[in-house]
């Protein structure tokens, strides 16, 4: 990062489209002056898609309506242990291969006009840098 201020600017971290520096943030095209960023602080949430979770109950019943029909077809007790076995193969394959959720970090600063989400990511230990820096960055600037 090009320093063209008056002063050293310290970049404390630098990926992606965000930036962290002892004056300023940039994340994603917005600059905000560090001198008005009073406090940092990490939230998380949890993401969960009641679409997919609606998907991953329907495909298990399905498979257990296929394990009933598959055992009455066959009959007897292999017919029953068939079914069965459909029907666990079902459940299993909709919760391993359907997701029903993931937690979501967000990096919110505070300001004298209120919170500002910086960053909402996945990926935590990301989220912790980003936190780490902008703490780091408000210490910094005394």
């Amino acid at each position: 990062m090009e320093n063209r201020g008056a002063g050293p600017d310290n970049v404390m971290l630098a990926e992606g489209g965000l930036v962290i520096s002892q004056t300023r943030l940039v994340s994603d095209g917005d600059t905000y002056a560090m001198a008005s960023i009073t406090s940092c602080r990490l939230r998380y949430s949890d993401e969960t898609n009641q679409g997919i979770q609606f998907l991953m109950y329907c495909a298990w019943a399905a498979s257990a309506l296929i394990g009933i029909v598959v055992g009455f077809v066959i009959g007897g007790m292999a017919g029953l242990i068939v079914g069965a076995v459909v029907a666990v193969i079902g459940l299993v394959a909709a919760f391993v291969f359907i997701h029903p959720g993931y937690q979501l970090y967000h990096v919110l600063v505070g300001t004298n006009t209120g919170d500002m989400n910086i960053v909402s990511t996945r990926d935590e230990d990301f989220a912790r840098r980003v936190e780490r820096a902008i703490n780091d960055a408000i210490i910094a600037r005394g």
